[in-house]
């Protein structure tokens, strides 16, 4: 697990937006720690294995999680989104 505030403060991808679907949990880990990626009432969400609910935000057809106190997501200049959910698509299914 790691401890650095610097990087626990980060967006992370851990879902491809479209993949998550209703009634289906995806496990994965973020930062050595066992997360839950799931379709809540609201929208995706994401909690560690215990329950403990993550920030959690859709963008650039991610589903980004912090599991510290996050700042703004940065931006992805337009002309590169489509590449980015390309590769992430295609090395990830």
């Amino acid at each position: 697990m790691i401890t650095d505030p610097v990087i626990r403060n980060e967006w992370y991808p851990v879902a491809i937006a479209a993949m998550v679907e209703k009634g289906q949990e995806r496990l994965t880990m973020l930062l050595g720690e066992d997360i839950r990626v799931f379709l809540g009432p609201n929208g995706s969400a994401v909690e560690k294995t215990d329950g403990t609910a993550l920030a959690v935000k859709i963008a650039y057809g991610h589903v980004w999680a912090c599991l510290g106190t996050p700042g703004e997501l940065f931006a992805i200049p337009r002309r590169f989104r489509k590449a980015v959910v390309w590769s992430m698509s295609a090395r990830f299914g």
